[in-house]
């Protein structure tokens, strides 16, 4: 604590300022220091401030400078509504103007495209999650750090406080599709703002209709002598708790007024700047390992580049119609929306093709191939085969396994609309391949030899076909629950005994299944009667249950408790066989399969489920066996 004491003397025009700072210590104000220097300039603005600049003589100051200390104060005469700073230290400084854009360009809630939600994602992290934000720069400079971070850790920071959809964040962001993760590269070095930035204050305010409130906002930056560097409208909300920013607008802007501010790195700068001078800037092959011998001939390798842009030219016609957005990230497919719809139909385009052709949540066309290169690897025949896989986005990959010499590569070929819309390889490498396997159920695992940092090392397809009954069970009762998040689904349990398994992470996987969207309020306030609806609707427990098992305040009716985060990579539930009983339940007979642990039989689930006529449903029991693993341990003790 301390006071800081301006001391103004006029003279012959001229204007002395002495600077005097005292702290408070042991019960006394000490003097500890003091500066004089010669006013250079000396304004009074229209906002109401005092603007005063100098040069300081100070000798403490040169003799750790070097240099004389410029020196810029900005004194408020003219008195401010004590709402206005209320209003100001509730909404605008905690986000401010340093290391984020959220203030310094315009946008809505239905265009966030000049919006960097990775800035927004550090600023936050530590109120979300309570702790200071993990993903840091490397020490060394010369380094820059990637990390993937899991998706619902990412959307649960930005949906705190925009109302943004995991769809528009997938395609505004660095999402990959195939892990579920949103690629993060921290500022480094060069990214960094200026030291001294301007700091916001709200000037006035509006309270709207609908209950949100538009605040007006000078920008007063002292260095620039100038209380007024730029203004800006602001419209906020409170709901649920929690402040969403819906808006903002500059109002008044200067072409250099910005220069303090430093945007992130573009993806091509970035790469330019970390990888090496021969980077190509149209080719993300740098994202995997390079190896040192390559079984692939020239010849080969372009053939395959060859067969996979006609054959994904012979379905283009499926893509007539997409949106293409520019905007978004080039490490995505930069269509819009693609649905699951049209992932199925370009899937079956392909089967008709002759191809092998592979996405998530559907049979695999043509994989009969698969199962003969499989074959003769065991025994030793050289060979060669290329699988078409269909990714979230749109993107269409083709992945050629070669086996010659007692050694396993793949040819990974990736292509995507082009400016023209129009189909063109954005990405190919060749991975070294460790293993392979062909399992009983019909499942090809490979496993890479040098993945990429934080991804699995194992990918799979499943090429036995699925009944769609089986698919349809799995997708409704089993594809969200977590095997390593809570005990639900790793120990045997039933009516009598589920209250001893109520622990955090089960409240918001049950909540996004039955509303097709995360939970993004906080959890030290869940509502009580929300909180009471959801588990008692999935799991047979009662209110007098959840109560005894979880934090809940009697005075605000609201239930807390901790953040369990997904483990990356974890076993999932298939359906292998069902019953349906005359008393409206239905037992699930499924595998688990761990993919990362080369199997698709690890342990067997024996689940009964109870569905309602509001597609919503009740688990009664579960009884899970070992078979090829261990059950793995959950994230979450006591």
């Amino acid at each position: 604590a301390g006071i800081n004491v301006l001391e103004l003397i006029t003279d012959e025009g001229k204007v002395s300022v002495i600077q005097t700072y005292y702290s408070f210590q042991d019960g006394e104000f000490t003097e500890t220091v003091s500066v004089e220097f010669e006013a250079d300039y000396f304004e009074y603005t229209n906002e109401g401030y005092l603007m005063i600049e100098g040069i300081s003589h100070s000798a403490e100051s040169y003799v750790l400078t070097l240099s004389e200390e410029e020196k810029h104060i900005a004194l408020r005469v003219e008195h401010l509504d004590e709402e206005c700073r209320e209003l100001c230290a509730k909404y605008i400084e905690p986000v401010s103007y340093s290391l984020n854009n959220m203030f310094i360009t315009s946008w809505n809630k239905d265009d966030y495209s000049n919006l960097d939600f990775y800035d927004i994602f550090d600023r936050f992290y530590k109120e979300t999650y309570g702790t200071d934000c993990p993903y840091i720069m490397n020490v060394d400079l010369s380094i820059g750090n990637e990390y993937d971070i899991p998706a619902d850790e990412f959307e649960n920071v930005i949906m705190r406080h925009f109302e943004v959809s995991s769809e528009e964040l997938h395609q505004r962001c660095r999402y990959d599709a195939t892990k579920n993760v949103y690629v993060y590269r921290p500022r480094g070095f060069e990214e960094f703002d200026y030291a001294e930035v301007p700091y916001p204050e709200v000037v006035d305010f509006e309270t709207n209709d609908d209950g949100s409130v538009t605040l007006i906002v000078n920008a007063v930056y002292p260095n620039e002598n100038t209380s007024k560097l730029f203004s800006h409208r602001v419209t906020v909300s409170d709901k649920d708790g929690h402040i969403y920013y819906l808006s903002n607008e500059i109002i008044d802007d200067e072409e250099s007024a910005l220069w303090w501010h430093t945007d992130r790195m573009s993806e091509d700068d970035w790469d330019n700047y970390y990888k090496d001078s021969d980077y190509d800037e149209d080719d993300y092959s740098w994202m995997i390992p390079r190896i040192d011998h390559e079984i692939f001939t020239a010849e080969e390798k372009k053939q395959i580049e060859e067969e996979t842009l006609k054959n994904v030219t012979d379905i283009w016609g499926l893509y007539e119609d997409v949106t293409i957005d520019e905007s978004l990230t080039s490490l995505s497919s930069q269509i819009v929306d693609f649905t699951k719809e049209q992932r199925i139909n370009v899937l079956g385009a392909l089967g008709e093709l002759g191809v092998i052709a592979v996405t998530d949540d559907a049979n695999t066309y043509n994989g009969e191939s698969l199962k003969q290169f499989y074959d003769d690897y065991l025994s030793g025949k050289p060979g060669m085969v290329t699988v078409y896989k269909v990714y979230e986005d749109g993107t269409i990959a083709s992945i050629t396994f070669l086996y010659r010499d007692e050694e396993i590569q793949s040819y990974y070929v990736e292509v995507r609309p082009d400016k023209e819309r129009q189909p063109c390889i954005s990405v190919k490498c060749v991975k070294e391949i460790e293993t392979i396997n062909y399992t009983q159920k019909g499942y090809f695992i490979y496993k890479d030899k040098n993945p990429m940092l934080h991804a699995s090392a194992y990918g799979y397809f499943r090429v036995s076909p699925m009944s769609d009954e089986c698919r349809d069970l799995t997708e409704r009762f089993l594809k969200h629950l977590e095997f390593q998040k809570y005990k639900l689904m790793v120990c045997d349990w039933n009516e009598e005994t589920v209250s001893e398994l109520l622990m955090p992470g089960m409240f918001e996987d049950f909540y996004y299944i039955k509303y097709k969207v995360g939970y993004t309020d906080s959890l030290d306030e869940i509502p009580g009667d929300l909180f009471e609806e959801i588990m008692t609707t999935y799991l047979p427990v009662t209110v007098s249950d959840l109560r005894d098992a979880y934090e809940y305040d009697e005075t605000t009716e609201t239930y807390r408790q901790e953040i369990v985060y997904n483990s990356p990579y974890p076993p999932f539930l298939e359906v292998t066989d069902y019953i349906y009983s005359s008393d409206g339940t239905i037992t699930l007979y499924a595998d688990g399969v761990w993919p990362d642990y080369n199997s698709d039989y690890a342990f067997t689930n024996v689940i009964v489920v109870k569905p309602f006529e509001d597609g919503t449903f009740r688990i009664l029991s579960n009884d899970v066996t070992e078979q090829e693993l261990r059950l793995p341990p959950v994230a979450y003790s006591e």
